[in-house]
């Protein structure tokens, strides 16, 4: 049986993992080739919305500048899920609209997303996976006074260390990575082994060096290493805890383990749950709910005929209409079944976001992102 002292690391260790790690091939190959460079202008988006006083014009002006990124923050405003009876042209319209979190994730989905669309060996299970795991993250952030957006971001990116050593080009890794893919807490130590390094210090270096904002990096960095991170009693550790007992729970349903008496008294003790206060009266309820949530997320892909309808939110403002465009709103792109392309899983992605009432970023970001790439 694992030891916990296993799955935690000391300071010092840590530190030389970090160093590993950006001095690791993936770390190098993906600064100084650009296997998948994190783009300027996003970077510079995501610092000048950490400004709670920011500047509507000097984000406009900054995603202007990238017209890539301002087609797809156009994209997402006048996406059906927002249900405005005018098309938005203009960027500043747009920006007042979404609001400085809605722009934020734009920013990061807009680094990240090329990295899900490689079709390598175990990136279609990391993407499966890590989907699972943001939308239970997103569950329980809702009961623990948590931001469910930051929730699902640390849920869906928390093993983007694993995507950094697969594009590398390290085929062993990859095969260790497709056939631990459902263990709980053992991928970690193999790769400390093998590299000096672990995917959770390897992503956090990198989101650190892209200057994307706390608590991402830390949460990342944490996530495979529970008394360090819960030690904290901050934000920081009360994110690590739900998001670890939300991967515990998505390998739990992934193996199909019975949610009998004894399951139910183990996640009761889980020590996440006991720093999150989650073991309460209705503790057996909610991890049903969390089952389903679960389920629904990793849903067979809807065809054409079945995809689930979009719901709409209320008509933009009449600020906002004065200065946009009316015309009829983008067509909703077709979701295919089979076989399912690395586009079509973003966009199912989106379709059962939707129908499971996510917010307007998460629901999107991952899916009309993708197509605006297209």
């Amino acid at each position: 049986m694992m030891n916990e002292d296993d799955l935690n690391t000391t300071e010092e260790e840590d530190r030389r993992a970090s160093q590993a790690a950006s001095k690791s091939l993936a770390a190098t190959m993906s600064r100084a080739h650009g296997v998948r460079a994190f783009p300027e202008s996003a970077r510079r988006l995501l610092v000048a919305v950490q400004d709670p006083l920011f500047d509507v014009d000097r984000i406009a002006e900054l995603i202007e500048s990238d017209t890539s990124l301002a087609a797809r923050v156009l994209r997402v405003v006048n996406s059906p899920v927002f249900g405005l009876r005018v098309q938005v042209r203009k960027i500043r319209v747009a920006v007042t609209l979404l609001g400085s979190k809605n722009i934020t994730e734009i920013a990061k989905a807009a680094a990240v997303l090329d990295w899900f669309e490689d079709e390598s060996p175990g990136v279609a299970e990391i993407f499966r996976h890590s989907s699972a795991v943001a939308a239970v993250a997103r569950h329980v952030a809702s009961r623990c006074r948590l931001s469910p957006e930051e929730m699902y971001s640390c849920g869906l990116l928390h093993d983007f260390g694993k995507l950094i050593m697969i594009q590398s080009g390290d085929d062993d890794y990859a095969q260790l990575a497709l056939e631990l893919s459902r263990e709980h807490d053992v991928i970690h130590l193999k790769e400390r082994e093998a590299y000096g390094f672990d995917h959770a210090v390897l992503g956090a270096r990198m989101f650190a060096e892209w200057q994307i904002p706390e608590p991402l990096p830390s949460v990342v960095a944490l996530h495979h290493q529970p008394e360090r991170a819960l030690r904290r009693g901050d934000h920081v550790g009360r994110m690590v805890a739900a998001l670890r007992w939300s991967e515990r729970l998505v390998h739990d349903f992934e193996r199909g383990r019975a949610m009998d008496d004894a399951w139910f008294d183990e996640m009761a003790r889980d020590e996440c749950v006991l720093h999150l206060g989650l073991a309460t009266a209705d503790f057996e309820r909610f991890c049903i709910e969390l089952r389903q949530v679960y389920r629904d997320s990793t849903r067979a892909a809807p065809t054409e005929e079945g995809a689930p309808p979009t719901p709409t939110e209320e008509a933009a403002p009449p600020e906002a209409a004065e200065t946009a465009v009316v015309t009829a709103p983008p067509e909703t792109p077709a979701l295919v079944a089979t076989p399912p392309s690395s586009a079509a899983r973003r966009r199912v992605v989106v379709a059962l976001a939707v129908a499971s009432g996510l917010s307007v970023v998460v629901a999107l970001v991952f899916g009309a992102l993708a197509l605006a790439r297209r």
